[in-house]
């Protein structure tokens, strides 16, 4: 997005309808709050989770995106009538809030001692999948149903959506999660059965309890997965990155 591009339009549309004589910054935030006020308006009656998803609900997501420019089109004119530098500003506050909020690195106990952060944590030898069950499992504490965390945890990859969007281990993880398979979340009662996915997960983490040597080859634990269940699929397609996430973290409750 060019801002200053987008100043200069705005500055010419209104110079050409003689609107500039209104475009003061009390005017500005006026008509801004507005507009963040009629963005709100197509949130009023939705949950939470239904927020997360609005065209599900329902919701006129084509009017929602409007709103959040004419927000975005006020912020800039704002910006512009103050000579505030828009990226200058946003790069300062982030650093701000960065120092203001650092990441953890260990949680206190009641006599002042550190503790380990409660939760998996990511690391960059990870692939794709492993991370975003990791990812995925710290959203599930936050809240989050275990497909909305799947589907957030998988935005931040930076892979093509056919790679994050892979259904094999999404179904694993979800239906994991909603058979109370996943340490620490607690599910409601299961409204469908548990996944062919999910059940490879649970018979290659009986085989890893038998042969452990198995989690040294995503490979040879598939052929043995295979072996036991008679599935004839070839790839493991991300199944046994969850598996081997949430063993890794202790997390996997069989």
């Amino acid at each position: 997005m060019d801002i200053p591009a987008l100043q200069h339009q705005l500055r010419i549309f209104a110079l050409e309808r003689q609107w500039g004589r209104y475009h003061s910054p009390k005017n500005l935030v006026m008509a801004l709050s507005v507009e963040v006020a009629e963005l709100m308006e197509h949130f009023q009656w939705l949950t939470e989770e239904e927020s997360r998803q609005p065209e599900q609900a329902g919701a006129d997501v084509a009017g929602i995106g409007e709103e959040v420019a004419d927000v975005l089109l006020y912020l800039l004119q704002l910006a512009d009538q103050l000579g505030i530098d828009l990226e200058t500003a946003v790069t300062h506050k982030l650093a701000r809030n960065a120092r203001k909020h650092p990441v953890p690195s260990a949680a206190m106990s009641e006599q002042g001692s550190p503790l380990p952060l409660r939760g998996p944590t990511v690391k960059p030898s990870m692939t794709v999948y492993e991370r975003i069950t990791v990812r995925a499992v710290q959203l599930l504490a936050e809240g989050l149903t275990p497909v909305e965390a799947w589907k957030q945890a998988g935005l931040v990859e930076a892979e093509a959506p056919g790679t994050r969007n892979k259904p094999c281990p999404r179904s694993a993880f979800v239906s994991l999660a909603e058979h109370g398979h996943i340490q620490g979340y607690q599910a409601d009662a299961p409204t469908r059965s548990l996944t062919q996915n999910a059940a490879y997960c649970l018979t290659g983490a009986a085989l890893l309890a038998e042969r452990p040597e198995l989690a040294n080859s995503r490979t040879r634990l598939w052929e043995a997965i295979r072996e036991r269940t008679g599935v004839s699929r070839q790839g493991q397609n991300g199944v046994v990155d969850v598996l081997l996430a949430l063993r890794r973290e202790g997390l996997l409750v069989t």
